[in-house]
C-alpha cells in the first residue's frame, strides 16, 4: 500500500530546520523537489469512489472533497505553513486515457498542477521526454533567470553581450515553461557580462 503524500511530507519535515553545514538537514539555499512515481492513488485518500478512479474528470462533489482533503499537503508544499517546507512537486503516474489502464492519480496530479510541477504518463514506453522535462524544470528553478512575463516560446531570443545564444539542451540556453525561467547550459558567463532577452508575450 502506498502513502506517498504522508511520506513526502515527512521527508521534508524530518530534514528541517534548514542548515548550511549539516548533512541530515536541507541546505539553506536548496530548492526542494519532490518526484512521485506511482501507478495508484494514495491509500490515504478515501474520497474518490472506485468508479471514478479511471474517469478523466471527477464529479464536482468528489473534486471538492479531494481539494479539501489535499489542502493540508498543499499548505505544506506551497510554504504557506512554513516557507522552509516549500517544494516543487512532479508526478510520473496515471494520466487521462493512459495506455495501461491504471487509475488516474488525481491526488498527486492536483498537487503537481498547483505547485508548478510536471505530470508524466507512467505508462509511456520511453520516459525520456518526461524525465528531461523534469530535469529542465529543476535546472530552471535552481539556477534560471526568471522572466517578467510568460513568453511566446518561438519568439525567444537570448544573447550574452553581442553574441546570440542558440536554444539547445547541450550547449546554449533552454526555457522551462514550468518555472518560466531561462537556464544556460555549457555556456560560460563571466562577471560583468550583459545578458539580453527578447520575446513577445500575450497581453
Amino acid at each position: 500500500m502506498e502513502y506517498g503524500l504522508d511520506n513526502a511530507k515527512l521527508a521534508v519535515k524530518n530534514h528541517l530546520p534548514r542548515a548550511a553545514n549539516e548533512p541530515s538537514k536541507i541546505r539553506t539555499d536548496a530548492q526542494v523537489i519532490i518526484i512521485v512515481a506511482t501507478d495508484e492513488i494514495d491509500n490515504g485518500i478515501k474520497v474518490i469512489p472506485f468508479e471514478e478512479t479511471k474517469a478523466c474528470n471527477l464529479q464536482s462533489n468528489t473534486a471538492a472533497a479531494l481539494q479539501t482533503t489535499l489542502a493540508p499537503y498543499l499548505d505544506t508544499f506551497s510554504g504557506k505553513n512554513n516557507v522552509e517546507e516549500a517544494a516543487i512537486f512532479h508526478v510520473i503516474g496515471g494520466v487521462c486515457d493512459n495506455l495501461c489502464g491504471v487509475a488516474i492519480t488525481h491526488d498527486y496530479n492536483f498537487l503537481a498542477n498547483k505547485l508548478g510541477g510536471i505530470v508524466g504518463d507512467g505508462c509511456q514506453q520511453d520516459l525520456g521526454v518526461t524525465l528531461q522535462g523534469i530535469v529542465s524544470s529543476i535546472q530552471g528553478a535552481s539556477s534560471g533567470i526568471k522572466l517578467a512575463h510568460v513568453p511566446i516560446s518561438s519568439s525567444l531570443r537570448v544573447a550574452i553581450g553581442s553574441k546570440e545564444i542558440p536554444r539547445s539542451k547541450s550547449k546554449g540556453y533552454d526555457y522551462s515553461p514550468e518555472s518560466n525561467t531561462i537556464t544556460f547550459i555549457n555556456e560560460p558567463i563571466q562577471q560583468g557580462d550583459v545578458i539580453y532577452l527578447m520575446y513577445h508575450y500575450w497581453k
